[in-house]
């Protein structure tokens, strides 16, 4: 194996693990929302919460490639994707919910506030995720 692949490899092993880790945490979101959420919206609000949580998701998925993409690369390349990655995140969430909200998805006011929350706490879990891996990559030889 040609090291280009091996280095593609690895770069999708590490994409796969912290968009697990995003799932998990996504249908966590989901479980521990899901009784507040049916209690006070019905089942239009769940419906939102799905949508919302969905979209969150789908940005979280999105912004993690230039980040991955950037791994062993210099510092100035890792902060460039950064950026990169901030912005596709943020745009991406966005443009979903608008567009679930025009197209008529069930429970709008439950989907934005769900795709806010989901938003949240996916960049938390992604950026614990990402630390983790800069701190392996770069963990002094001694």
């Amino acid at each position: 194996m040609s090291a280009a692949n091996a280095n593609s490899a690895a770069r999708a092993s590490v994409y796969v693990r912290l968009a697990l880790t995003s799932l998990v945490a996504a249908i966590a979101v989901l479980l521990a929302g899901y009784w507040p959420t049916r209690t006070l919206g019905g089942s239009d609000g769940v419906a939102g919460m799905t949508y919302g949580l969905g979209a969150a998701l789908l940005a979280a998925f999105c912004g993690l490639i230039p980040i991955v993409h950037s791994l062993g690369r210099d510092a100035q390349a890792r902060v460039a994707a950064l950026y990169v990655a901030v912005a596709v995140r943020f745009v991406v969430a966005i443009a979903t919910a608008l567009v679930l909200v025009v197209g008529g998805a069930p429970g709008r006011v439950w989907l934005l506030l769900w795709t806010g929350i989901g938003y949240l706490v996916l960049l938390a879990v992604d950026t614990v995720g990402i630390v983790r891996q800069l701190n392996r990559v770069e963990a002094p030889r001694t």
